[in-house]
């Protein structure tokens, strides 16, 4: 298959013969677009590491160019990390804007 001149990054899964990716996303990017979707993710978000395992289930359904990056261990892992630190920076953000 000749590669896009466009350079879309979702067009990086679509092959002639399998669903590999081509080109896998940076680690920031990643890190940015997940914490993205988990803003604008319409399930339920009151059960904390439930929420964000179902979320992740979303994600490899729905967004699997996301869960391309690099990783030395699991990439739930990662990506529960991150959730978690968005998270409390939200946290901490809403609790200095009611001083």
């Amino acid at each position: 298959m000749y590669p896009n001149p466009l350079n879309d990054p979702l067009d990086a899964f679509y092959d002639c013969f399998e669903l590999k990716p081509k080109r896998r996303i940076l680690r920031k990017d990643a890190k940015y677009e997940i914490q993205r979707a988990w803003t604008s993710w319409q399930g339920d978000k009151s059960n904390g590491s439930i929420s964000m395992f179902l979320f992740f289930g979303w994600l490899q359904r729905n967004r699997p160019y996301f869960l391309t990056f690099r990783c030395k261990y699991d990439r739930w892992q990662s990506v529960h990390g991150w959730l978690e630190q968005y998270e409390r920076e939200g946290r901490a953000q809403r609790g200095q804007e009611n001083q």
